[in-house]
């Protein structure tokens, strides 16, 4: 559960901020104490959103998760209740968990993605669920996607990962061709 809380978010900040870089050292251990604390995925979700609105487009390279946390130690002295929840997704009786998982709906039948994968994910915990449902999407797309296409995407990879990281290995690549077909097909949130 801790691999999933820390994907999503880190997923979730890096496509606002609209970069492939990974988060530093010192931002995953934020994640860590998030984690530890049992503050919610969606509240701190909600919150990466809140705050990363108030830079330019231009500024957002500057954004980074201490601003979130320092919002969020705010949120504890102000409203200590708000933080009290646990990591564990929301049931699936609230509206925003419905709403999110009604918009995977959506998106798996806008693009023709066989919804058989619902019964097999209905046992798991929402987190989970996103992220089931956010990996065999991204799969069956890259698998239905014309091979010139994958070529456009995979060398404009390989470009960006040799001039951002100078040693572009396998799962850099990997995660780098997932953030491009989540863009491409604008998955859902």
């Amino acid at each position: 559960m801790k691999d999933n809380y820390f994907e999503e978010i880190q997923n979730y900040y890096l496509k606002l901020k609209k970069t492939s870089l990974n988060i530093s050292p010192k931002e995953t251990e934020i994640i860590q104490n998030w984690y530890k604390n049992n503050i919610p995925v969606q509240l701190i979700k909600k919150l990466i959103k809140q705050e990363l609105t108030k830079y330019s487009p231009q500024r957002r390279k500057r954004f980074n998760l201490f601003i979130v946390d320092k919002k969020l130690k705010e949120l504890k002295k102000s409203k200590p209740k708000v933080l009290k929840a646990s990591p564990v997704p929301q049931p699936q009786s609230e509206p925003i968990v419905e709403q999110s998982l009604n918009d995977w709906f959506n998106f798996y039948k806008k693009n023709n993605i066989s919804l058989e994968i619902f019964k097999k994910i209905k046992d798991l915990s929402y987190d989970e669920k996103v992220l089931a449902l956010e990996k065999f999407a991204v799969a069956y797309l890259w698998k239905k996607m014309p091979e010139e296409r994958k070529k456009e995407i995979y060398s404009k990879v390989l470009r960006k990962a040799k001039i951002e990281f100078n040693k572009p290995d396998k799962d850099l690549i990997k995660k780098l061709i997932k953030i491009q077909i989540k863009k491409q097909y604008n998955f859902p949130e």
